[in-house]
């Protein structure tokens, strides 16, 4: 009952072999219905036997080429790491590779002509994605399947549609892969992120009281600080009491000597130099207790032109008064040589000079216990 286009194309349906067509009928309505069966050849008769074994030829030339294309994609797809699925349009699984068998515990005999929605039962979202592809989109998803161990996986999937060689939509394929452990390592990495943020909080709270403490440790060092200072000053004024006090008891040396001498003086002239001298130390006293005053008040005595050798000659004079009043000193034989040259004044304070020059006297006297020789 049947013709010989119909009968090649229900070959071709069932066996994978090359069509070749020879017939006596080349108008344009038998070939097209003929390429409904895709046939590798079409000869009219009458023909010739070489060029049909050359056709013949071509044609298993070419499938076997094609068989091997097609083997070579079919080996791509079984051993792809991804787990790649196709359906027809009534949903019905038509591929199952061996990475979907690993990634969803089910093997292709399972799968294979069994609706994809009832394979993943628990995919509420998938019936309305394979719709979508189904219609023509592609589609870029990330959901949750469960596997053969019972486990959450975490899927990445693609969903396209399947078209024929005149671009008709004849199925959907699948192609997803497992991205658990990217997902586990994102999520632990924001656990870690998240504790990292709570230590920052922590540490810097932390850092808080430590400033706030150490403010607290600096403000008491800074009135320990004051409380130093101001002890360091009493007791420099106490130095400088006792200091005073030793100057000044060596100002009422100066004082005292020469007034004895003026009752025992015996002419004027002398009388008036003891008496010059008793006014000279009198104004060392009142200047002694003004340096004493200044530097209660944190002031300094004025500084000016100074005229060396009369101030050195002034100190020379107080500290032999001072010898020949002090009993330990005046049985000695102290001799001063002076070799001095005019010079220039000096920049100083004539008090502070005069003492530092008559203070050195008296140390150089302490250090000739037996008398001895002074050279200025």
């Amino acid at each position: 009952p049947m013709d010989g286009i119909e009968t090649a194309a229900k070959i071709h349906r069932q066996f994978d072999i090359p069509l070749v067509y020879l017939t006596a009928n080349s108008d344009d309505a038998t070939f097209q219905d003929a390429k409904s069966s895709a046939p590798s050849a079409f000869i009219n008769k009458p023909y010739r036997k070489a060029g049909l074994g050359q056709t013949l030829d071509l044609a298993l030339d070419q499938h076997r080429r094609a068989q091997a294309t097609r083997q070579l994609l079919a080996a791509v797809v079984r051993h792809s790491h991804d787990a790649i699925i196709s359906s027809d349009l009534g949903d019905l699984v038509s591929t199952w590779n061996q990475s979907a068998e690993r990634i969803y515990g089910i093997d292709a005999e399972r799968a294979i002509g069994h609706p994809m929605a009832q394979l993943f039962a628990d995919a509420d979202e998938l019936p309305a994605l394979l719709e979508r592809a189904r219609g023509g989109e592609r589609i870029e998803y990330i959901g949750q399947r469960r596997s053969g161990e019972n486990k959450i996986l975490h899927i990445s999937l693609v969903l396209s549609p399947i078209r024929d060689e005149e671009e008709r939509i004849i199925g959907v394929s699948s192609i997803g892969r497992d991205i658990s452990e990217r997902v586990e390592a994102e999520q632990a990495l924001r656990r870690s992120r998240e504790e990292l943020e709570l230590r920052v909080r922590e540490r810097t709270a932390e850092l808080h009281a430590t400033n706030k403490q150490l403010q607290s440790e600096i403000a008491e060092r800074k009135a320990m600080e004051k409380e130093v200072v101001r002890l360091e000053r009493l007791r420099a004024l106490g130095e400088l009491a006792a200091g005073i006090s030793h100057n000044l008891n060596n100002l009422l040396v100066g004082i005292m000597g020469p007034a004895e001498a003026l009752q025992q003086s015996k002419t004027p002239a002398e009388a008036r130099e003891w008496a010059q001298l008793i006014l000279e130390t009198g104004q060392r006293a009142t200047a002694l207790v003004k340096r004493l005053s200044n530097a209660v008040r944190s002031q300094r005595d004025p500084v000016e032109a100074v005229d060396a050798q009369e101030t050195l000659r002034e100190a020379i004079k107080s500290a032999q008064l001072h010898w020949q009043r002090d009993t330990k000193q005046s049985g000695k034989n102290l001799r001063i040589a002076l070799d001095i040259e005019t010079v220039p004044p000096i920049s100083a304070t004539t008090i502070g000079l005069r003492d530092a020059l008559y203070h050195l006297l008296l140390n150089a006297a302490d250090a000739l216990p037996t008398g001895g020789l002074i050279d200025i």
